[in-house]
């Protein structure tokens, strides 16, 4: 026989006794034990959510009156539930997992090293994806920023975010390949990427790391022939502080002639060179979030 009393308050201490009475209710025909037993009752803990995270499966409960720490509990397949450790947060973040795998959790009141509670015995599921891996990038381009991402088990799709500057993440494009090109850019401001595993627009993963750049835009270069010398110039990106200039003549390597650290300076003078030569001129501007890619090579026919 058993009895469940469904009108129970949390935190609140009960005593309970049995005693046999007769077909009408109205004579106690047994003795009854006058002590009881007692208990303090606390609810079952309300589960809450159980999401992907870039450290883990995170699993988030409801607080419970009276109670400062919980017991966590995990499964996997048909096993039984296994404790994890105990918290005194509302959340718990189990970085112990694999992608693909599908994963099981639950959580019950503890007072002292005693269960003090019922646990949801479904609890919550996942099926467990990690985080994209980022391996490099962004890489500038002539108008372009790119990068690229690491394959994670059992995920075809990833959806890439992006932030201009201290904007808001937007939705850039949900795709299959592991890389990606954004041609949406301009000189001076910074961009920052993110990706997430997706299945069918519903994001599956946490966030892979961010990646930054300050892109800047490629100088055009002129370059003006003389006797023994080169006058070049150039425009200026936004956001320059400075330029390289490379220099080389016909099948050979390109040298670093002049490092300017100036982003307003945008001529210089190739003195005391060999008459009668083609020479070829880069220039790539520079500053402390990163650099241009190579500006197109230009060719002076020097006196």
């Amino acid at each position: 026989m058993s009895y469940v009393d469904t009108t129970a308050v949390n935190g609140t201490t009960y005593y309970y006794t049995v005693a046999v009475r007769d077909v009408a209710d109205t004579e106690n025909l047994s003795l009854y034990n006058d002590t009881g037993v007692s208990v303090s009752y606390y609810r079952m803990p309300t589960l809450v959510s159980l999401e992907n995270t870039s450290n883990g499966a995170k699993l988030t409960w409801h607080k419970v009156d009276g109670i400062g720490t919980y017991r966590v509990y995990k499964k996997t397949g048909n096993q039984s539930w296994t404790a994890l450790t105990t918290v005194t947060d509302t959340t718990y973040t189990d970085a112990e997992v694999l992608s693909t795998g599908s994963y099981w959790y639950t959580v019950c009141c503890m007072l002292g090293d005693k269960e003090v509670s019922a646990y949801n015995g479904t609890g919550l599921n996942t099926i467990f994806f990690w985080n994209p891996a980022l391996l490099s990038g962004p890489t500038v381009g002539n108008g372009t920023l790119a990068f690229s991402w690491d394959v994670v088990a059992g995920v075809s799709t990833y959806t890439v975010e992006r932030k201009v500057g201290n904007g808001s993440w937007t939705t850039l494009t949900t795709q299959t390949s592991r890389s990606f090109t954004d041609g949406d850019v301009v000189s001076g401001k910074t961009y920052t990427y993110r990706v997430y595993c997706d299945d069918s627009g519903t994001r599956i993963s946490g966030a892979s790391t961010t990646s930054s750049f300050v892109y800047l835009g490629v100088p055009t270069l002129t370059a003006t022939p003389g006797a023994r010398k080169a006058t070049l110039s150039w425009s200026k990106p936004a956001g320059a502080t400075g330029y390289r200039i490379y220099r080389k003549r016909s099948l050979t390597s390109w040298t670093l002639i002049k490092e300017i650290d100036s982003g307003n300076t945008r001529t210089y003078v190739d003195k005391e060179l060999d008459g009668n030569t083609t020479y070829y001129y880069m220039v790539v501007a520079t500053a402390s979030g990163g650099n241009s890619a190579n500006g197109p090579e230009v060719r002076c026919d020097v006196h």
